[in-house]
């Protein structure tokens, strides 16, 4: 029985990834092949960006005698991405899932529902560990090499990182879930608790600046990863085959996991069959304000966005993480601005670095791109109605660029500011990001109304996955990548100024045409769209 269970949870998985974005159809075979190719490609970019980054340090903690360092960073990120890559998901599966009800009315053991979920769960964990923390091991093996202990330490640790990360996600999903049942402004409130819980987290793992212990002699010291506790363990035990830092950190995996299997596995049935209710809401007579039809469909897209925490959460959190990663290299700015001093190439590239990481965070916004397949059973109204398909695509457009906007700004100013750019690149370093936005908003928004996705019961599905999601989220970040690349390339042997205004253009030079394409030839296209 778990193992048909678990079988289904997969058989889901692979469905929401490859299925048809129509019902009762199958993906084409070609169309199947390019995903996965997509996929592959980008996760190795991915890879390799982190295998140079794991290599430079590397190269340095070997002249700083800090051996540790490479491991140490690829802790901090490991974990991090565990956390915020599967706290969604264990809500959804464990807490929210619209077939629990359906599968305990079935003479089937509860424990096995439950275990079914938390596997899969697990293994995604697993699946984002790797990323990281295999190009880490792979290449402290090679430059610097493990002992025998501290290579059994590695295998352990690396074993043991997705319980501890699960264990974390599935205690605050929990947490969230419970606190959000008792109040009547659910989204709200869950949407809250999650930024709260993840600032808490990403402030937690110390600020950029707090890597580095300082300058000795003209090189960097890494001696402030010493002082990230959990991290350092790790690190340390694999590193040196510190057992007793290794038996901390084992006790503490094991000790939690085994705490929330047991907590939850107790009230589960009570947790997925408490009837949360809906809050009641009085009636108000006011005045029915009138607005034209544009500001209409554009208030409809704002409002759906604010109205679902799942919406919020999932296509809206590069502003989330934008304004985080922002104040946490604000803090650092100063560490930063001392190592330009010795290195004047490190002051001329500043500006590169700030752009890559808000293009990179601020690429993860894709509010636009699940905007179409979440009209579903409202589809038809839209198509019915007196209105331009036009005005329809645009103001999902407007939306993203509304909602997007001010934490892109707010953002872009805590940086500009933090590091003291002059005020034409700031202005310019500004202006790139928010084209950027627009960049997001129209792709998202080009993928959405090509590849929708109509086969869903709970609109979680639509907003987490898809072609046209997986694909605005992938691109968008590719693109980042590849314009910060560009910048980096200008920069070196042009200046700023110029790197700021080529991608400008280049983002530009991506949205006319398809602007032009919904202005001209979507009409017809969108009455065909099917449910």
């Amino acid at each position: 029985m778990f193992k048909t269970l678990l079988k289904s949870r997969f058989t889901a998985w692979g469905v929401s990834m490859f299925a048809s974005t129509k019902k009762g159809k199958a993906r084409k075979k070609g169309a199947t092949v390019a995903l996965a190719i997509l996929f592959f490609v980008i996760l190795a970019i991915l890879v390799f960006s982190l295998s140079m980054m794991f290599f430079g340090i590397a190269s340095m903690s070997l002249y700083t005698g800090e051996i540790y360092a490479t491991l140490t960073l690829a802790a901090i990120i490991s974990i991090a991405l565990c956390i915020v890559g599967s706290i969604f998901a264990t809500k959804t599966q464990i807490f929210d899932s619209k077939d629990n009800e359906f599968l305990l009315s079935m003479p089937i053991p509860p424990r096995y529902i439950f275990l079914s979920r938390l596997t899969l769960l697990l293994l995604i964990n697993y699946g984002l560990e790797a990323l990281v923390m295999l190009p880490a091991i792979i290449i402290h093996a090679v430059m610097v090499g493990f002992s025998f202990l501290g290579a059994v330490f590695a295998f352990f640790i690396f074993m043991l990182v997705p319980f501890l990360t699960l264990s974390i996600s599935a205690l605050c999903a929990w947490g969230v879930s419970i606190i959000a049942s008792k109040l009547k402004n659910k989204t709200l409130v869950t949407t809250a608790l999650f930024v709260v819980l993840m600032s808490a987290y990403l402030f937690a793992c110390g600020s950029l600046g707090a890597v580095f212990g300082g300058m000795t002699e003209g090189v960097v010291s890494f001696a402030g990863l010493k002082n990230t506790a959990i991290f350092y363990w790790i690190s340390s035990a694999m590193a040196y085959g510190d057992y007793l830092n290794f038996i901390i950190f084992a006790t503490i995996c094991v000790a939690l996991a085994l705490t929330v299997y047991l907590l939850l596995d107790h009230f589960f049935i009570s947790i997925i069959t408490t009837h949360k209710g809906s809050p009641i809401v009085k009636m108000k007579s006011r005045e029915q304000k009138v607005s034209s039809v544009r500001n209409a469909l554009l208030k409809k897209e704002i409002r759906r966005f604010f109205t679902s925490s799942a919406y919020i959460l999932n296509a809206g959190i590069g502003n989330l993480l934008g304004i985080v990663f922002s104040v946490m290299l604000s803090i650092s700015a100063d560490t930063f601005l001392q190592f330009a001093e010795v290195e004047p190439i490190i002051s001329k590239l500043i500006p590169v670095f700030i752009l890559l990481l808000s293009m990179f965070f601020f690429s993860m916004n894709i509010v636009s791109a699940p905007s179409i397949s979440l009209e579903n059973n409202n589809l038809w109204i839209l198509q019915s109605a007196p209105i331009s398909a036009r005005d329809v695509l645009m103001a999902k457009i407007k939306a993203h660029i509304v909602i997007s906007t001010p934490c892109t700004l707010i953002g872009s100013l805590i940086l500009c500011i933090a590091f003291k750019l002059e005020p034409l690149t700031a202005v310019l370093i500004i202006l790139t990001n928010l084209s950027l936005v627009l960049f997001s908003a129209f792709f998202g928004m080009i993928l959405g109304f090509k590849f929708p996705k109509f086969d869903w019961l709970n609109e979680n599905v639509a907003v987490k996955q898809g072609f046209a999601v997986f694909g605005a989220l992938m691109g968008s970040m590719l693109w980042s990548i590849i314009l910060a690349a560009i910048a980096f390339v200008l920069t070196v042997f042009v200046n700023i100024i110029l790197a700021t205004v080529v991608i400008i253009a280049l983002n530009l030079a991506v949205c006319l045409p398809i602007y032009i394409y919904f202005n001209k030839k979507a009409e017809q296209a969108f009455k065909l769209l099917k449910q």
